[in-house]
């Protein structure tokens, strides 16, 4: 039957053909197909997702050179880039670490490559950049380093200086560093210029201190020359406290010279002291072991040399109470001084304390090294200050002594060293001062600028002075106040620490300090905490740096600041203390609702980019983001009405609480069922409002309709040609039959 249909059809002229189908189900319903179809094709063109790929173009490069080895951190600027699939050549080798932070711009990293330019070409979808003169990179053989100084440029035969690198041309890394044909240790390179070493155990004599980058060592000079030379033994100068309790347990600091801040050994007569650490090479602390009753000698061992004994090493064993120091050391006549004893074998009940003969009042001991007491009235002249506990008094030693005098006190100044030019703000602490008519000596010249802002308070302008420590007298009513150790200011040629904020911070380093100070230089300037060099060390001023802890051991040390090799003396006010765990100091804000949600900043130390976790009481905290190890935000939890301590835990360490980390919840204020409404305050419900913004009204369908019509016409279509077809086969069927003729 087919071919018979076939052979009617043959027969048939087109119009026969065509006039030989019926009707469309409606008029122009083949027209109207045909138009939707064309029309289709034509949005689908205008709005499809499929578009020819541009070539990408390379309008800069910056840096345009680096060292054959590669490693260089190339930013790409142009046009065409894609932020995923990209991939950039160095001539024809490919670069590493490409990242496309937008079409315009791309970061690479140069690989290894021959001296000479090649091309920078960045290809996106197998089409790459054409060369121009905008992307050339040259790799040049790197220029040798130099040693321009070494700080310090000696240390003992054992090694483990420290020494401070300055010159050009060093890299931040795989820079080696030789102290003679020794390879130094713990290589720290901060900048291209700057670079820190330790020391290797080496032999008397000087050897060339020589920087290798790349495989090219720096020419040796008389700049670069460091000295190993054989340690004078250690000598104790002092100790204190310079009694204990038989049972042990006493720190006492040791001060000297030719001290070890490793390797340092402490004897309390035949009996090896515990816990000693060395901060510097002239004070030690050492905790005593258990001894009999009476005095032996503290030594100190470095390098298997002991210091001679003396008078000034010194160590009682008592049974009984034992004073160390006492702060202030003087007070008026009329009493009233509240005076800070400090020693050993004192009870927290039950301990008296004498001024000579005389009974101190509102006697308080905090603990059994520390306690507090008010002077009686006394008479001008110097008394023993003792302790007694269970009926065994200490016994008494310059270390005791305080004076009654008919004039000022000077209990503590700070900062105690100045320049020798002057012009250092001091703060004198004491009694006895007065807001008016008070004048201060430096020695035997006059303060400038003095300020009383109360009779404990005065502050005064150093003058100009030589080179050594003299005393800060206030005097009031032409009776100047008696001279002590804690009066005394030091002139100094070299820089000056005042005072270090934040004062602490995590073993790990990264804290970033600020230091207040004198003789400070803007260029040259270097900063140890204790013995370790500081990174990242930035001067401002003369008065002002900051400088970056390195990592350092659980507990406390000096930051001296070095201009020209000469550092900044030691005091109290440069103390930096390693802390194992976070601190809190503040947030913001301390309060919130109750159904959380509060977003605070928590500032403290030892707090940890990454692994720190809060709690608000017992309750995780959400969204804990820290930006440095003294700043954190984190989200409330919902909470009850009330005030709890909000916690960092670093580590499995956990902050302790205070009253700086208290966060109040408040109860929730009731709102009205009609909040959803519209009116002053509320938040209108959203509803289906045609006039409201709807993604898939406004953003989904006009992608969508071209497709949608374009399926519509195609269906149409189909449909139509579909019943065409099949009347032209009935109408052939029909027919009849033909000859074969």
């Amino acid at each position: 039957m087919g071919s018979s249909v076939h052979r009617r059809a043959k027969n048939l002229t087109a119009k026969q053909l065509v006039t030989s189908l019926p009707r469309a189900t409606f008029p122009g319903a083949q027209i109207v197909g045909g138009f939707l179809l064309l029309g289709a094709m034509v949005l689908g063109l205008l709005v499809g997702p499929a578009s020819a790929v541009t070539a990408p173009t390379v309008t800069g490069i910056s840096p345009t050179s680096g060292p054959l080895a590669g490693g260089t951190v190339v930013t790409i600027t142009g046009t065409n880039f894609a932020t995923t699939g990209t991939t950039v050549n160095f001539g024809t080798a490919a670069g590493t670490a490409v990242t496309c932070s937008s079409v315009t711009s791309c970061t690479a990293t140069s690989p290894v490559g021959s001296a000479g330019a090649v091309d920078v070409t960045v290809t996106v979808g197998g089409t790459a950049s054409t060369a121009s003169s905008a992307d050339k990179f040259t790799y040049a053989a790197a220029s040798a380093p130099t040693v321009t100084s070494i700080s310090p440029s000696s240390g003992p035969l054992a090694g483990g200086t420290v020494v401070t690198i300055t010159g050009t041309n060093f890299a931040t890394t795989g820079t080696t560093v030789n102290f003679g044909t020794a390879a130094g240790t713990a290589v720290t390179c901060s900048s291209v210029t700057s670079c820190t070493a330790t020391s290797p155990a080496g032999s008397a004599g000087a050897v060339d201190v020589t920087v290798t980058v790349g495989g090219t060592a720096s020419a040796t000079s008389s700049a670069d020359k460091f000295t190993y030379a054989a340690a004078s033994a250690p000598t104790v100068t002092s100790i204190s406290p310079s009694s204990g309790p038989l049972a042990g347990g006493t720190v006492v600091t040791i001060t000297g010279t030719g001290f070890a801040t490793s390797g340092t050994t402490v004897n309390f007569g035949t009996a090896a002291g515990t816990a000693v650490t060395c901060s510097s090479v002239t004070s030690c602390t050492a905790t005593s072991p258990a001894g009999s009753a009476g005095a032996v000698d503290v030594t100190v061992t470095v390098g298997g040399t002991a210091s001679a004994t003396s008078s000034a090493d010194k160590f009682t064993y008592t049974s009984g109470p034992t004073v160390a120091s006492i702060s202030p050391n003087a007070g008026p006549l009329a009493g009233g001084t509240v005076v800070a004893i400090t020693g050993t074998g004192f009870a927290t009940s039950g301990t008296t304390v004498n001024f000579g003969t005389t009974a101190g009042t509102a006697v308080t001991c905090s603990s059994v090294t520390s306690c507090t007491a008010t002077s009686p009235a006394g008479t001008a002249g110097a008394v023993d200050v003792t302790v007694t506990v269970g009926g065994t008094a200490s016994a008494t030693s310059s270390a005791d002594l305080f004076t009654y005098t008919t004039g000022p006190t000077v209990a503590s100044i700070s900062p105690n060293a100045g320049p020798l030019a002057g012009g250092t703000v001091v703060a004198i602490t004491g009694t006895g001062f007065a807001t008016s008519g008070t004048t201060v000596n430096f020695g035997t010249t006059a303060g400038t600028a003095v300020t009383c802002s109360s009779v404990t308070s005065c502050t005064a302008t150093s003058p100009a002075g030589t080179a050594g420590a003299v005393d800060v007298t206030v005097t009031v009513s032409q009776k100047p106040s008696p001279t002590s150790s804690a009066d005394l200011f030091t002139y100094t040629t070299g820089p000056t620490v005042a005072s270090i904020s934040p004062s602490s911070g995590p073993p790990a380093g990264g804290t970033v300090v600020t230091i207040t100070g004198s003789g400070f230089s803007t260029s040259g300037t270097t900063v140890n905490f204790g013995t370790t060099a500081a990174t990242a060390v930035t001067c401002s001023s003369v008065t002002s740096c900051t400088a970056t802890s390195p990592a350092g051991n659980a507990g406390t040390v000096d930051v001296t600041v070095a201009v020209s090799q000469k550092p900044s003396l030691t005091s109290s006010a440069d103390l930096f203390t390693y802390a194992t765990g976070p601190t809190v100091a503040s947030i913001s804000p301390s309060s919130g609702p109750s159904t959380g949600g509060t977003v605070i900043t928590i500032t403290g130390n030892g707090l940890a980019t990454s692994g720190a976790t809060v709690n608000f009481g017992t309750t995780a905290a959400t969204s804990v983001t820290c930006s440095s190890v003294t700043s954190c935000t984190a989200t409330s939890p919902a909470g009850n009405a009330g005030t709890v301590d909000v916690t960092v835990t670093v580590g499995g360490k956990t902050s302790p609480t205070g009253a700086g980390d208290q966060f109040t919840y408040s109860s929730p204020t009731t709102t009205s069922s009609t909040t959803a409404s519209s009116g002053t305050g509320g938040t209108s419900s959203p509803t289906s409002d045609s006039g409201s913004s709807s993604p898939l009204a406004f953003t989904g369908i006009p992608m969508l309709l071209p497709w949608l019509v374009l399926a519509g016409g195609i269906l149409l279509m189909a449909g139509t040609l579909g019943r065409r077809s099949l009347a032209v086969h009935r109408r052939l069927s029909s027919l009849p039959p033909q000859s074969s003729e």
